[in-house]
């Protein structure tokens, strides 16, 4: 283990408060820059309006029952409009954990750093602050609660980002996530109740490649990993990279030799 996690092997909630009151003339806003590494948070607004603004100066916003993501030592300021202004109450969790801040940076890179909350993720939220506070859990446990509660907001991240999506972009976003599936292009296209045609053109406007090269290069990268670095036979890795037979493995590894 690296020096860096040594002392941060586990995630854990650190802090968090639920139902923070900030009246309506008291100053809250925080520069992200000026604040220690290492922690991430996740603060659910209640009432009234938190403001995120990114490196290049771009504002969003959260209202009541929407969530933001920011993490300590990042380049971001997260705070209240000026007054007057409504009274602002949220509740909120700081965590840490070799890689935490890693995996809720890709949330916010992929989805962007506000979302809509829903009542069960609100109440893991709290159940993170009342294990932090009573300390009652031990390092495993308060690791896997943690854990699942980041899980469980990349999910809704995730729904609520495809729900917004038209079927070709659903369609386009489905391989990109995940493109060892073992199916044909026209198998991808049906299961979004879309054209292959289409498909293809919207896969080439997002990522400048065909998706059929596209996806035998990512088989291509596993099935060397795999082939390389483990003690997997040819029909498991076969199976792992989404191809049907060694003979279909054999090709591919031989059409990227250099």
């Amino acid at each position: 283990m690296s020096d860096a996690f040594a002392d941060r092997p586990l995630w854990r909630p650190v802090f968090g408060q639920v139902g923070q009151r900030v009246e309506q003339h008291q100053s809250y806003g925080w520069d992200n820059r000026e604040r220690s590494e290492g922690f991430a948070v996740v603060q659910l607004t209640r009432s009234g309006q938190l403001l995120h603004r990114d490196a290049a100066g771009l504002e969003c916003q959260a209202g009541p029952g929407q969530g933001m993501v920011f993490l300590h030592g990042e380049a971001t300021w997260y705070g209240l409009p000026p007054p007057p202004r409504p009274v602002y109450l949220c509740d909120w969790v700081a965590l840490e954990g070799a890689g935490v801040r890693e995996h809720l940076g890709a949330a916010v890179r992929r989805f962007g750093p506000v979302f809509t909350a829903d009542e069960a993720l609100s109440a893991s939220l709290h159940r993170l602050v009342e294990q932090r506070a009573g300390d009652l859990a031990e390092p495993a446990a308060a690791a896997a609660a943690t854990h699942g509660f980041v899980l469980q907001l990349w999910g809704l991240m995730e729904r609520r980002h495809l729900a917004a999506r038209t079927p070709v972009e659903r369609a386009v976003e489905a391989i990109l996530a995940d493109p060892w599936q073992p199916w044909t292009l026209k198998e991808w296209a049906h299961r979004h109740g879309v054209s292959r045609e289409h498909l293809c053109r919207s896969f080439v406007q997002r990522t400048g490649q065909p998706p059929a090269r596209w996806i035998a290069s990512r088989r291509r990268e596993r099935a060397r990993l795999l082939v390389g670095g483990s003690s997997l036979g040819a029909r498991e890795i076969c199976r792992l990279i989404g191809v049907g037979s060694r003979h279909t493995l054999g090709r591919l590894l031989r059409h990227g030799a250099t």
